[in-house]
């Protein structure tokens, strides 16, 4: 059986290397006007880390699997280390609905260190041994945490594009890491198949309403990664593996528990994808932001060179490109996924995570058919323009 386990070797303590404060921190203040909606602009994105490695498990009969060890180093043992010591409360992951829902609780359910152990699949076990006078031994069996199965994060953000000095700004309101890990197959015993779990939630803020909020302090928040780069598709995909839940020991209902077993979640209901895009273009068009050809951070863009980017005209073209573009020209339709750079900070008190935007690329998505017979034949997707904050 499962015991509590607080045992300093099951407490892995990471050191993390050249952590240095960040000079200023910006977060959308009481009066800052959002140019994304009035109302609060919410949405959910997962962040997956990069593999760096293959374990092998070996399958009856067949090819062993390959199991991806993920490059969280850095990051997951820095989070991790402090909760599972008990030094940070953390809840469990089982809020299905949408941000402005969440907003309005003030509580949520702790999950304490025997049951993240449970999660991570860590912790000990006793077995016991016969011994030859008949009496029953006691052996403890350890499980180390295996930090490579964390294969991402789970972001709840509201994201702000100041109205007056377009600075675009995120603030992390919860986040829970994802782990990935091999199970048993439920239609044949002899395979596995990879299933994703939420651990944990992070909730640096109870979204309770109080008189007065804690402010960011640059010198609170130490540096996690730095010039950190990653996409984030604008559109609903189902994901090919789901995350697993035990519907009988959360007691989610039965919608809930398909949300995710068969991906129904809508990362983006509370998110405005096309008035993003718009306010982002017309920011460029209007002066107010700095625009560059992907990949040459000096190589400035004029208006004419962003206009006839929009419009999607070829540079050998043999007539001149319009002068101006209307927002029902945008390709918006085109315009489906964003790569961020950033540096990301994070408090060590509550693990507030503070992403510092410096600059965003929107790709261009492309359909290819053939001219003769109409069939799809592939999609590509190309940087189309950067923009600078």
């Amino acid at each position: 059986m499962t015991k509590h386990l607080l045992l300093p070797a099951l407490i892995c303590m990471f050191l993390i290397d050249g952590v240095c404060g960040q000079q200023a921190l910006s977060k959308p203040g009481r009066k800052t006007r959002n140019q994304l909606t009035q109302e609060g602009t919410y949405l959910k994105t997962m962040y997956t880390f990069e593999i760096k490695g293959y374990d092998t498990i070996p399958q009856g009969g067949m090819e062993p699997a390959l199991v991806p060890v993920y490059m969280n180093d850095g990051v997951i043992q820095y989070i991790m280390q402090p909760v599972l010591a008990g030094e940070v409360t953390v809840f469990k992951a089982d809020f299905w609905r949408g941000i402005p829902q969440f907003l309005e609780k003030s509580s949520f359910d702790l999950i304490d260190t025997t049951q993240i152990l449970y999660q991570l699949n860590a912790g000990w076990d006793t077995s016991f041994v016969i011994e030859t006078d008949g009496s029953l031994q006691a052996l403890p069996i350890y499980r180390p945490i295996k930090f490579g199965e964390i294969n991402g994060l789970f972001f709840f953000e509201s994201w702000w594009l100041d109205a007056k000095s377009y600075r675009f700004l995120k603030d992390v309101i919860a986040y829970q890491p994802i782990r990935e890990y091999q199970a048993l197959s439920r239609t044949d015993p002899e395979k596995t198949e990879t299933l994703k779990r939420l651990v944990f939630m992070v909730i640096p803020e109870i979204p309770v309403r109080a008189p007065e909020k804690k402010k960011y302090k640059w010198k609170d928040f130490q540096l996690l990664r730095k010039d950190h780069q990653y996409e984030v598709k604008l559109y609903n995909k189902s994901y090919d593996k789901y995350i697993f839940r035990e519907e009988l020991q959360t007691g989610v209902s039965i919608p809930e528990y398909e949300e995710w077993q068969y991906h129904h979640f809508d990362f983006y209901k509370y998110f405005d994808r096309d008035r993003f895009l718009e306010q982002i273009i017309n920011g460029i068009l209007d002066g107010k932001l700095t625009v560059c050809h992907p990949g040459i951070e000096k190589n400035v863009m004029n208006k004419m060179e962003f206009i006839s980017l929009l419009h999607d005209i070829p540079a050998e073209a043999d007539y001149d490109p319009p002068s101006t573009i209307s927002p029902e020209q945008y390709p918006l339709n085109e315009l489906n996924s964003l790569v961020f750079y950033e540096d990301w900070y994070i408090n060590p008190i509550n693990l507030q995570i503070y992403k510092d935007v410096k600059k965003l690329t929107i790709n261009r998505h492309k359909r290819q058919f053939d001219n003769y017979t109409g069939e799809f034949i592939r999609e590509f997707v190309n940087p189309l323009f950067t923009v600078w904050f």
